[in-house]
């Protein structure tokens, strides 16, 4: 159960939104179990238990860096079991397409700086997919993350020649978080 101040308590299904019920059994077994198959290290519910379970449903996040809808996410949890809005901003446009299917967040093809400027995001490179301590690595056998490592020196980078590729060099608009915010109306 879950203190909801003046609702007092809670059952934790009653804060579940998803409509199927295999999703609700599976929402209800994270929040029991504190156990997240979606981020790397369960900072979703150890935050949301330590500190946010008293907001129920009544949420926001923002995902700076979002990657993807479900691997590796701190964020799925509050969008897809307990309905919370949100903005994911992340670079690689070629993700927008997987957010728009699988999540409810906004998502916003941007880098955060201090600054604003236009950069240029290689859509060729898949970071997590080749940096060594990444999940996706970490979930490889011993011998491909050493050849992983070994091929990349332990530094993201290219697949193939993306880099000489034109068509896999976009522009990407970089803003600060607030100026970000301020346009999706959070503050």
């Amino acid at each position: 159960e879950v203190e909801r101040g003046d609702a007092g308590s809670r059952n934790l299904a009653d804060l579940i939104v998803a409509d199927d019920e295999a999703t609700r059994s599976f929402c209800l077994n994270v929040m029991e179990n504190l156990h997240s198959p979606w981020s790397q290290f369960n900072q979703d519910t150890f935050v949301w238990h330590n500190f946010l379970a008293d907001r129920g449903n009544n949420g926001v996040y923002v995902d700076v860096g979002a990657y993807h809808p479900v691997d590796i996410s701190n964020t799925a949890f509050f969008d897809l079991c307990l309905g919370w809005r949100g903005l994911c901003i992340e670079m690689h446009s070629a993700t927008r397409p997987l957010f728009e299917k699988q999540r409810t967040c906004t998502f916003v093809n941007e880098c955060v700086s201090d600054s604003e400027f236009v950069t240029t995001m290689d859509q060729g490179v898949d970071e997590l997919a080749v940096h060594p301590y990444s999940a996706s690595v970490l979930q490889r056998g011993k011998e491909e993350q050493m050849q992983i490592a070994k091929d990349m020196k332990g530094q993201a980078g290219p697949r193939s020649n993306s880099l000489s590729d034109p068509e896999l060099l976009v522009p990407v608009r970089c803003r600060s978080l607030s100026a970000i915010l301020r346009e999706h109306g959070l503050r």
